[in-house]
């Protein structure tokens, strides 16, 4: 194997940065989804009802997501429920779920 010099970058993203670069992402994907519905069929897509079900639906499913990461750590050998834990950064504003105890990366195969 030849030995190459190589210089080591750091490309990770700050998780305040990235979450708050989704949600201006989000933001804008469904504006231009709405103005689009509404210049073709000339009516609103939703109301506030809707849009507050929404989003409430969003949360629901996130939580579940985290779960089933939690659910996913209990299989490894020794993991149980006691030793997940699950939370939400508020400073980097990121749901999750973490085994308190090591486990194997196969868990992840």
């Amino acid at each position: 194997m030849n030995e190459q010099k190589y210089e080591k970058v750091d490309k990770t993203i700050n998780l305040l940065r990235a979450n708050l670069l989704s949600i201006i992402f989000l933001i804008l994907v469904f504006g231009i989804n709405y103005g689009l519905y509404y210049k073709i069929w000339g009516e609103s897509i939703g109301s506030v009802i809707n849009d507050t079900y929404s989003c409430i639906l969003i949360i629901i499913f996130i939580i579940i997501h985290e779960i089933i990461h939690g659910i996913g750590f209990c299989r490894a050998d020794g993991v149980n429920w006691k030793d997940i834990k699950l939370g939400f950064n508020i400073k980097t504003l990121t749901p999750y779920a973490h085994c308190k105890i090591s486990i194997s990366a196969n868990i992840y195969i």
